[in-house]
């Protein structure tokens, strides 16, 4: 039986065969975090040790690797989200905060660059910018975790030249 949009099927998994096709299959869609590929398939399996086992396998084959899950996922269109939001969603996958720095370190991201592109594709009219206008743009910035200091330079630069 073949996986549904959710990543849910009917069928257990009962044999280390069973166990390591599904998690290839999952991994050939893309990459997994340890715990994110164990979320997914400990509902499934009908033995925890025997999916420990055949993760450990896969582990050292080099089928499932957190760094090059950190990676992948920074390369990825997560980057207009910011460090805040990146952060929140490794811990959830289960990744270290040493290891997503050191990969971040890596990805030499221009964080200003891509607030500033965020920023201006949502605000590409040349609409007024009163106090309200500049509270508007400040809420919806913030929002997405830009640094403060960072924000108000942005805001500023926008002023200026709308000035």
């Amino acid at each position: 039986m073949g996986f549904n949009r959710s990543g849910k099927t009917g069928k257990t998994l009962e044999t280390e065969s069973d166990i390591k096709n599904a998690a290839l299959g999952l991994l050939a869609r893309r990459e997994h975090s340890v715990k994110e590929l164990m979320t997914k398939l400990v509902a499934r399996c009908a033995d925890e040790d025997m999916l420990d086992n055949v993760i450990f396998s896969l582990q050292e084959s080099g089928y499932v690797s957190d760094q090059r899950f950190v990676e992948s996922f920074c390369a990825r269109g997560y980057i207009r989200v910011l460090v805040l939001k990146i952060q929140f969603d490794m811990r959830d996958k289960g990744i270290s905060s040493d290891m997503l720095d050191l990969a971040m370190q890596e990805q030499e991201i221009d964080w200003f660059a891509q607030a500033l592109d965020v920023y201006r594709r949502k605000f590409r009219s040349e609409e007024s910018f009163d106090a309200k206008g500049y509270a508007k743009r400040m809420r919806y910035m913030m929002q997405r975790d830009l640094m403060q200091n960072r924000l108000a330079m942005l805001l500023m630069q926008k002023k200026n030249k709308s000035c």
